[in-house]
């Protein structure tokens, strides 16, 4: 099952990127949890589908066009570790913006139920399990 899940995730991704953040939705579930980083958006969780949609808005908000680029997935049965590449630049500054962020998702019968962002790889690895 947690290859499936891996698929999901990276389907996830590869709507996003192929096809705007409305793609995305169908990989998630209705009352899914987001809690980005702290350092990237200090804005608490969102919930839910129309909570995920102010995540979308608020990140425009601080860099405009904003692009990330998964660099790895890592399965641990429900708990998936993307390691991603985040790319933007400061919405009033134009100052540029790349970062290694790292999220879990945690996926339930073919849905991601919570996504949560972690600024080092080892935080993350530990959140999914998959300590080293």
């Amino acid at each position: 099952m947690s290859q499936e899940n891996v698929e999901i995730v990276r389907r996830g991704h590869e709507a996003f990127r192929d096809s705007g953040e409305e793609a995305i939705f169908e990989y998630l579930h209705a009352d899914i949890d987001l809690t980005p980083i702290v350092e990237l958006l200090d804005a608490g969780t969102f919930h839910g589908h129309d909570g995920v949609h102010r995540f979308f808005q608020t990140l425009r908000e601080a860099f405009g066009d904003f692009t990330w680029e998964p660099q790895e997935f890592l399965d641990h049965g429900d708990h998936v570790l993307v390691a991603t590449r985040f790319v933007a630049e400061g919405r009033g500054s134009g100052a540029p913006v790349e970062a290694m962020l790292y999220n879990v998702w945690t996926v339930r019968q073919g849905k991601a139920v919570r996504v949560r962002g972690y600024g080092s790889r080892s935080e993350a690895l530990e959140a999914a399990g998959l300590a080293e």
